[in-house]
């Protein structure tokens, strides 16, 4: 034995000890239990195939390449930004450092 037939009686002897650990394996009520799970595995269609993955859809063959273009594009997209906010955030400070210069010459005064 084997395949779907094996796999639903050791389930059903699985679920018959957790629901009555006291009764004996091959019960009347594990054998009610296994001719219900047989007949779920046939309803739903499990020895028909219907649990089989489907075949996954061929993916275009990718151009690294390209991809590796468009990365280095974008690293340097990203370095340009960080150095224009550096020019930026040192232009304001040499702006506030001429206005406190002067302060303090004004103070000297």
């Amino acid at each position: 034995m084997g395949g779907w037939p094996e796999i639903v009686h050791s389930l059903s002897h699985f679920f018959h000890m957790k629901q009555n650990p006291h009764l004996a394996p091959h019960h009347g009520k594990q054998a009610y239990l296994e001719r219900k799970l047989t007949e779920t595995a046939l309803h739903r269609g499990f020895l028909d195939g219907k649990l089989k993955p489907k075949p996954k859809a061929e993916k275009p063959p990718v151009d690294k390449l390209a991809v590796a273009m468009e990365r280095l594009e974008a690293r340097e997209k990203a370095w340009t930004t960080k150095l224009k906010r550096a020019e930026t955030a040192i232009a304001k400070m040499k702006k506030e450092r001429r206005s406190l210069e002067r302060k303090i010459e004004k103070r000297k005064d």
